[in-house]
């Protein structure tokens, strides 16, 4: 229960704060993940928290977990633990990864550094870059059965 002092000067229990927060035990529960979520909801979605004074604890704002754990009840399978596989630039399905629906394996392989950064960023390529090719060494599976020392 957290403590505060009274105009008087003397310490009072402020209950009404206290049950707003809940420890990083019953916020697990509530949003039925691990310590480590919990610590990346916490940076990720903005779960307010605050310390325990004299610990190392932390407390954490049980509407904003409520609000969480709804969400993830609510998702249909498009969301796991609360994170959206699809976004304006991605999606993320079981087979391959998209960035502004083209395929990231094809992009990989056909795409310039160049080309990839203009789609990403939704501009066009020309408006960002001039006509100077990157150059990037080919990886080791373009080269001959040659091992790395042998090309040098």
């Amino acid at each position: 229960m957290f403590k505060s002092e009274s105009r008087a000067g003397k310490e009072v229990a402020d209950s009404t704060v206290a049950d707003e927060y809940v420890t990083a035990k019953q916020a697990m529960q509530i949003l039925n993940v691990n310590a480590q979520t919990l610590y990346a909801y916490v940076s990720r979605k903005g779960i307010r928290s605050r310390p325990v004074p004299g610990t190392r604890q932390r407390l954490y704002w049980k509407s904003d977990l409520e609000q969480i754990g709804r969400k993830r009840k609510s998702s249909n399978g498009v969301t796991h633990a609360g994170l959206v596989h699809e976004s304006g630039i991605t999606l993320i399905t079981n087979g391959a990864h998209f960035y502004r629906g083209r395929k990231a394996a094809d992009l990989a392989r056909d795409a310039s550094f160049e080309a990839v950064a203009a789609l990403l960023w939704d501009v066009d390529e020309k408006d960002c870059f001039d006509d100077t090719v990157s150059r990037t060494p080919a990886p080791p599976c373009m080269y001959s059965n040659s091992s790395p020392a042998a090309l040098r």
